[in-house]
């Protein structure tokens, strides 16, 4: 489902890169644009792409949202860990990190 919305996406231009995520049910798309291209720009570059390509998904599937995330404004943290270790030593070992992480300044 979300590939031929990113594919339509990968058309626009000044885009620096995109970033996509499929999970059961939903997906993401990040796309981060060049300076080159102003945020009024960007949002309509992305709806008439989002237009174009809703039409094809599936009928159960919600019309996409469009989201403005700036980095310069909020610090972004995303990671994921996996192991072969029991629950409760993953969740102290990562309570362990997020209380470090937090504390940079």
């Amino acid at each position: 489902m979300i590939i031929p919305l990113e594919q339509k996406i990968k058309s626009i231009t000044n885009i620096d890169k995109i970033t996509s995520t499929c999970y059961y049910n939903f997906g993401t798309i990040l796309v981060q644009f060049t300076t080159a291209k102003s945020d009024v720009d960007a949002a309509k570059d992305l709806k008439d792409a989002i237009d174009q390509v809703y039409p094809t998904l599936p009928t159960d599937a919600n019309y996409p949202t469009v989201k403005k995330v700036s980095v310069s404004d909020t610090p972004v943290y995303s990671f994921s860990v996996a192991g072969n270790v029991p629950t409760q030593v993953m969740y102290n070992t990562l309570k362990g990190l997020e209380d470090q992480i937090k504390s940079v300044a």
